[in-house]
């Protein structure tokens, strides 16, 4: 079964932010093992977690995690202390390496994100060969 969309951007907010999926259920509050439901039945989730997310991870696009549709990671004005978009000439060079390594890990999330799901087609196929041969 192929993963819903939303819960493919929740995988890949998972992998960008390097943490376990249990640590990102307490994160944004909610039961053992519902976000690992969500992703391994390739589910969508409730609203609540949704918004939960959204607030929780106010880096990410909420309309990219509802929908897909923009970047992953927020721009925001200099004034909002934004770290995805350098500001003034303080620290400057400091975001934009912040910047450069969130781009980084976005792009490094999408790869594990592919192999992980060419492991599962690998999988099936090993089961299928498995089956025949016995």
């Amino acid at each position: 079964m192929e993963k819903s969309n939303v819960s493919m951007r929740i995988t890949k907010i998972i992998a960008n932010e390097a943490v376990s999926v249990r640590h990102f259920e307490k994160i944004i509050g909610c039961s053992n093992g519902l976000i690992q439901k969500c992703i391994s039945r390739s589910s969508d989730i409730n609203s609540v977690w949704l918004s939960n997310i959204a607030e929780k991870y106010p880096q990410y696009n909420a309309e990219w995690i509802l929908t897909g549709k923009g970047d992953m990671l927020r721009k925001h004005n200099a004034d909002e202390g934004d770290v995805n978009e350098p500001a003034g000439e303080d620290g400057q060079s400091r975001d934009k390496e912040i910047y450069r390594l969130q781009r980084e890990c976005y792009d490094k999330s999408n790869k594990i994100i592919q192999l992980m799901e060419d492991i599962a087609i690998l999988r099936k196929e090993l089961e299928e060969i498995k089956r025949a041969t016995e």
